[in-house]
């Protein structure tokens, strides 16, 4: 009832108006409900005059809500491992969660108010001209760059952006490690497709899931041709079932399988190769995966075995010497005697014959000799045309 005309309600409206522009803020408070609940309340007062005197209103807002609301937003700043940031248009950051300091070695402080630019890397930059029109568009951006640590290193973050008014909301993740990995896997690949040596990969029951350029060179079949089928297209009959199952008990047991196959090409060609087949595991250790490692050597085979065979002839020319050199010494005795016996005219001329056949027969053997060094390659001699009728006679005399 102390409510004075209309002017004095319109007046108060005006007071009431200037304190929801949160003129002279008086602070929050939790107070408790009626009914026991509790409530975050902001107190706003305004000094005015009523009825002449001076009084000052207070109102009160329930301001629960908005408090939950900020409360989980630092609580999300708090424990999210992406980096989040909140910065002007400019690029000057106004705020960073914590993930910021343990990622790169800068307290909060130190990094709140500064540009990102600061931290940028030379070569990269915050935007690119096109990024920062789509910016500004209001459209979602993503971009990478790296942010230099405190230590002078460089960590390559992943960033989502979204402008709204003259503030930019950015979740950034760290992608340093993800991009090594990716780089050695790409070198990985590199190296396989590149291999000298035939790489195939299967799943545990054996189906193939990737040849290199090498098995398909070797072998004739595409990977399309050999894609989720067996190995055992390639089996020619040369290994044994038992050798086979050996493999497959080696290689489940996690163990490391060697061995050589026969194999048979597309065309039907026949190739040895060496292999060495691994289990490949996960990181929980279970095995996902066999890579074999495979090598042709046939040509290799094949000069192994010229090499043996060498080998072999060198042995016998070495035992044909060692005889030859031996036989030649008793044959100079023979010959030598034989000389000795045709030179003496006492001796009665059909001996002498008999010597004489004696000493040709010892004359034939040292040739059969100097032929055998000569395999031994212990004694050269000089080609020479040889009379295959004169020997043939010379031959009929001892048969």
């Amino acid at each position: 009832e102390d409510i004075r005309p209309s002017e004095d309600l319109e007046r108060l409206r005006a007071d009431l108006a200037a304190t929801s522009q949160e003129l002279n803020f008086a602070g929050e408070w939790r107070h408790r409900t009626k009914d026991g609940a509790l409530k975050d309340v902001e107190i706003r007062s305004h000094r005015l005059e009523w009825d002449g005197r001076e009084a000052r209103l207070a109102v009160a807002f329930d301001v629960t809500e908005r408090r939950q609301a900020t409360e989980e937003l630092d609580r999300f700043f708090t424990l999210s491992h992406d980096l989040l940031c909140i910065a002007t248009k400019d690029g000057k950051l106004l705020r960073l969660n914590p993930q910021w300091a343990r990622t790169f070695g800068y307290s909060l402080e130190e990094m709140a108010g500064r540009n990102l630019a600061e931290f940028l890397h030379p070569d990269d930059q915050a935007l690119s001209p096109a990024a920062a029109r789509e910016l500004g568009a209001g459209e979602l951006v993503d971009f990478v760059n790296r942010v230099r640590c405190r230590d002078g290193s460089y960590r390559t973050l992943e960033w989502r952006s979204h402008r709204s008014g003259d503030v930019i909301y950015s979740v950034a993740r760290d992608v340093t490690e993800k991009r090594a990995a990716e780089e050695r896997l790409r070198d990985l690949s590199r190296a396989i497709e590149q291999s000298p040596a035939s790489v195939v990969i299967t799943d545990t029951q054996g189906c193939i899931q990737y040849v290199n350029p090498k098995f398909e060179q070797l072998t004739g079949y595409s990977f399309s041709e050999v894609r989720g089928r067996n190995p055992r297209i390639l089996k020619s009959g040369a290994t044994s079932g038992q050798e086979y199952g050996e493999l497959w008990s080696t290689i489940l047991a996690g163990e490391i399988w060697e061995g050589e196959f026969e194999n048979r090409r597309k065309d039907g060609s026949m190739y040895l190769e060496r292999a060495t087949i691994s289990p490949v595991r996960d990181e929980a250790g279970v095995i996902r995966h066999f890579v074999a490692v495979k090598e042709d050597i046939t040509e290799r085979r094949a000069l192994e075995l010229k090499l043996v065979q060498a080998q072999k002839l060198e042995a016998i020319g070495l035992l044909a010497g060692g005889v030859a050199h031996d036989f030649n010494n008793l044959l100079t005795v023979i010959n030598g005697y034989s000389e000795l016996l045709s030179a003496n005219p006492a001796l009665p001329e059909e001996l002498r014959k008999q010597v004489r056949t004696i000493f040709e027969a010892g004359e034939q053997a040292a040739g059969l000799t100097r032929r055998l060094l000569a395999l031994g390659r212990q004694q050269a001699g000089p080609p020479a045309v040889v009379d295959l009728n004169q020997v043939a006679d010379d031959l009929r005399d001892f048969y």
